[in-house]
């Protein structure tokens, strides 16, 4: 296992997390500083690593504990590939996009790539909805 998964505390359960694990781009997409205002992680590979000890702790029976962990494991993959101008603005694909096509390597079920491809879409809409002070159920879509 690289050796930056183990600083973050990432400890694979079977042979697939291993072999993610080795990937290159995975490595540097774990080691991806974002600090974010209201988050206790700094980089990917801290909250990837709460994550898997969360998904841990609720004691959930396989398939459905390897399925989530992998979920974990890559659904943040593309925050380091994003592109962005001088505003911050995003250019092209969405860390979330990215982290679907990276994710289609390995998953075949299309459920389970979806929900990767729209795990912060809350995130998005509850930042905007309080910035706004109200709902408006247009900016979910």
């Amino acid at each position: 296992m690289p050796k930056i998964a183990s600083s973050f505390g990432i400890t694979p359960i079977n042979h697939l997390e291993s072999r993610i694990l080795q990937d290159n781009d995975l490595v540097k997409s774990l080691d991806y500083c974002y600090p974010v205002k209201n988050r206790p992680e700094n980089s990917v590979g801290e909250h990837v690593a709460h994550l898997l000890e969360f998904v841990d702790y609720l004691q959930i029976k396989s398939p459905e504990k390897e399925m989530l962990r992998l979920i974990c494991l890559v659904h943040d993959f593309g925050k380091y590939k994003v592109q962005r101008n001088q505003r911050g603005d995003i250019l092209g694909m969405t860390h979330s996009q990215i982290s679907e096509q990276f994710a289609q390597g390995i998953i075949q079920d299309r459920q389970v790539l979806k929900i990767i491809r729209w795990h912060d879409k809350y995130f998005s809409f509850y930042l905007n909805q309080t910035k706004r002070h109200s709902f408006n159920q247009h900016s979910f879509r």
